[in-house]
């Protein structure tokens, strides 16, 4: 393949069989950020991709900023997002945090508090009613108290 330089963000190969391949790439703002790569999509899809991935690096930071401990739960149990602080509460091991399913993260919190059966049962009722708003406190066996907003 021989690749061919069009401008500062584009370029394409022709492969042996004279099949042309147009390929772009973006940098992201921020330096943590992989350089997108993107087969047949045109600027605007990749600018947009870009902002998105501006705007999701914005929040993530901004989550990872609060007090707070956040953890979002989807409708399939996988966990969406769980910030620093929460980690940092819970001291959660790397083991658990690969793996999205939140079964083995909620195991080990249940095992944390003072009142393990009161705990898991007022869970599995949010997990259920999603809709629903909530607010209570939690007792830890470390004497550590929380309140919970859901």
């Amino acid at each position: 393949m021989v690749a061919r330089k069009k401008d500062k963000s584009s370029a394409s190969k022709v492969a042996s069989d004279a099949k042309k391949i147009e390929f772009r790439v973006a940098a992201p703002k921020f330096p943590s950020s992989q350089p997108i790569v993107s087969i047949g999509a045109s600027a605007d899809e990749l600018l947009a991709h870009t902002e998105l991935q501006s705007k999701a690096a914005f929040l993530e930071a901004q989550v990872n900023a609060s007090r707070d401990g956040i953890l979002v739960i989807d409708e399939n149990n996988k966990r969406v997002l769980v910030n620093r602080r929460i980690i940092e509460q819970f001291d959660i091991s790397p083991d658990i945090l690969a793996d999205a399913d939140d079964t083995a993260l909620l195991k080990y919190v249940v095992s944390l508090t003072r009142y393990p059966e009161q705990f898991l049962e007022k869970v599995m009722y949010l997990y259920g009613h999603a809709n629903e708003t909530s607010q209570d406190e939690i007792e830890f066996k470390n004497g550590m108290v929380l309140d919970r907003y859901s």
